[in-house]
C-alpha cells in the first residue's frame, strides 16, 4: 500500500501556529479597537458594522502585522479606516502645537468628489487605546481640518489618519497614513 497521508510529529522546539494566529488577531483587534466606530462608518456603505471591523481587521492581518513571533507589530501605514471611491485628500501639510493638529491641504474638485464633501482627521495612540476624531466638520472647500487632542493624548504620540466622505455618509475615500506625530510642539 502506498501511504498517502500520515500525521508527522511535531518536534518539541517547532512553535503551534495557532498561537502565533490568535497572537496575531488579538494584536489587530487591539489596534482597531478603539477605532471601531470610525471603521464602521467608513466601510459600512456596503457592510452592516461587524462585517466593517471583520474587513479591517482581514486587510491588516494581510500585511499589516509585521515582525515574527513573538515581537509583532502593527504597521499603521498599512491600517485601513474607510475604503471607497472618492478622490483622496491631496497635499497634505501636517503642524502639531501642544493639543491642536491642524492639517492644511489642497481644495479637490474631482469628477467624483464634490467641495462640500466631509474630511475627517482620526487620532490614535496604540499604547493607551484611545482615538479621536475632529469635532469641527471641514470640508474639501475648506482646505484644512483641525483636530483638538483629549487631555489622555495631549502628551502622548500619535498616529493621524484622514479620509473624505460624502454629505450622506455613503461613500468614502480611502484612508490616507499621515504619520507618527510626537508631542513636543512641530513648527
Amino acid at each position: 500500500m502506498l501511504l498517502i497521508s500520515s500525521k508527522i510529529a511535531r518536534k518539541k522546539d517547532d512553535i503551534d501556529g495557532r498561537i502565533i494566529v490568535r497572537e496575531r488577531f488579538a494584536l489587530a483587534n487591539r489596534y482597531l479597537g478603539p477605532m471601531r466606530k470610525i471603521i464602521g462608518r467608513g466601510f459600512g456603505y456596503r457592510l452592516n458594522k461587524v462585517q466593517a471591523f471583520a474587513k479591517a481587521v482581514q486587510i491588516l492581518l494581510d500585511g499589516g502585522i509585521q515582525g515574527q513571533y513573538p515581537q509583532l507589530w502593527v504597521d499603521p501605514a498599512r491600517v485601513t479606516l474607510s475604503s471607497g471611491t472618492l478622490p483622496p485628500v491631496y497635499h497634505l501639510d501636517v503642524r502639531r502645537k501642544d493639543d491642536r493638529i491642524t492639517v492644511d491641504f489642497i481644495p479637490h474638485r474631482g469628477i467624483y468628489g464634490n467641495a462640500d464633501d466631509g474630511v475627517v482627521l482620526c487620532a490614535h495612540n496604540a499604547a493607551i487605546r484611545i482615538a479621536g476624531i475632529n469635532e469641527q466638520k471641514a470640508c474639501r472647500e475648506d482646505g484644512k481640518v483641525q483636530l483638538t487632542l483629549p487631555p489622555q493624548l495631549r502628551d502622548k504620540e500619535v498616529d493621524l489618519y484622514i479620509f473624505a466622505h460624502c454629505r450622506q455618509y455613503k461613500k468614502f475615500s480611502n484612508s490616507h497614513y499621515l504619520g507618527r506625530y510626537p508631542s513636543r510642539n512641530i513648527p
